[in-house]
């Protein structure tokens, strides 16, 4: 409908008798379609899409954990020797007191406090998913009105020295991630020979250089080489120090400056060239910034095709029409001034037996400099 169709029930339109344009008989909507038709045309129905079923519930989670610690620490009058010789006994009566079973007691710690006192730290499991009651062993364990810290005492079996109290055992300490032990070092040299010759005694510079700070000589490289004058070159040299791997940290600036007692000609010796220049600190330059983004891929435009459909109520039978569609069509093409590739029939259909509907569609694409409006053009 929305393209300019009218409905139609097809199993009325072709039974024969039934409305007028119909076939009379069998025989004459054989004939139309060009098929021996045996039996009344009737309506099918499509199978329906099976009902909607509503998503699965998402499983369940698992319950949290539901398991909890809490530590005890008590105080004893008895050496580390003794309180080991009665710890079954002391566990047991524990037990007892919180009404829970031995299993969900533990030593945590024992330690010496002093010649005639120990610490001693219990620690008290509790799994409330597994039907296990919690338990405050220290309140219910701390003298009240009604007991004194000698009955306390007499419970556990052995002697406190001062009220139970709750102990927090020390929190893991944080995972290690070791430091970045590498590091890198530039000293500046200007040396009195022209760039060619001191890249000719590079390598013998670089040994000398590794004995003068006292490292091995894989631990250099050059990493600039610049002619400043016909008889001078900057040469910067990289240190590399891995302490990780055992090297020692060496500043080479500082041991390459002449200082009391040395000059730039004694430094000048032991590297094998000339020094023109106090060594100095370099630099290196930083990384350069990051690119821009780079542009979004292009995207095509959007289609701009457009359909039209014609619908003409014709003076002629659905035969002639039938006959003629494509002539019509080809017709239509010329009258709207466009190329005949662009209209196609698309659908014939008999109004009444000497009229009979023709829908014709004409694609246009004004991307390309196509008009459309054939409608508007044949009104």
């Amino acid at each position: 409908r929305a393209s300019g169709e009218s409905p139609a029930d097809a199993a009325d339109v072709l039974t024969p008798g039934s409305a007028a344009g119909s076939p009379a008989s069998l025989i004459d909507l054989s004939n139309l379609l060009g098929v021996p038709v045996v039996a009344t045309p009737s309506t099918f129905e499509p199978p329906r899409p099976p009902p909607y079923a509503p998503p699965s519930p998402p499983p369940l989670s698992p319950p949290p954990a539901l398991q909890s610690n809490e530590y005890l620490r008590l105080v004893v009058a008895l050496t580390v020797d003794e309180v080991s010789a009665v710890q079954a006994d002391l566990l047991a009566n524990l037990a007892r007191e919180l009404n829970i079973t031995i299993s969900r007691l533990g030593f945590e710690r024992v330690e010496s406090l002093d010649a005639s006192s120990t610490e001693v730290v219990v620690k008290v499991v509790t799994d409330v998913g597994a039907g296990e009651s919690f338990s405050d062993p220290v309140a219910q364990l701390t003298p009240g009105p009604e007991a004194s810290l000698e009955d306390v005492s007499a419970a556990l079996g052995v002697p406190l020295v001062s009220n139970p109290v709750n102990f927090e055992p020390p929190a893991p300490p944080p995972p290690h991630s070791p430091p970045d032990l590498s590091s890198e070092e530039y000293v500046r040299l200007v040396v009195g020979l022209g760039e060619a010759d001191l890249f000719a005694q590079q390598a013998a510079l670089l040994v000398n250089l590794a004995a003068e700070l006292g490292v091995s000589v894989d631990r250099l490289n050059v990493e600039r080489m610049r002619a400043l004058g016909a008889s001078t070159t900057e040469l910067v040299v990289k240190v590399t120090t891995d302490v990780s791997a055992g090297q020692a940290f060496v500043d080479p600036t500082a041991q390459l400056a002449p200082g009391a007692g040395e000059t730039l000609d004694a430094l000048s010796a032991a590297l094998g060239v000339p020094i023109v220049g106090t060594p100095t600190d370099f630099l290196p330059p930083s990384s350069p910034p990051p690119a821009p983004p780079a542009p979004p891929p292009f995207s095509p435009p959007p289609d701009f095709t457009l359909t039209e459909y014609v619908r003409l109520v014709l003076n002629l039978t659905f035969a002639d029409v039938h006959a003629s569609g494509d002539d019509i069509a080809a017709a239509m093409a010329t009258e709207l001034g466009i190329s005949q590739d662009r209209v196609d029939v698309e659908v014939v259909s008999s109004v009444t037996n000497t009229t009979t509907e023709l829908v014709i569609r004409v694609d246009a694409d004004p991307s390309t400099g196509e008009l459309a409006g054939a409608v508007d053009a044949l009104t």
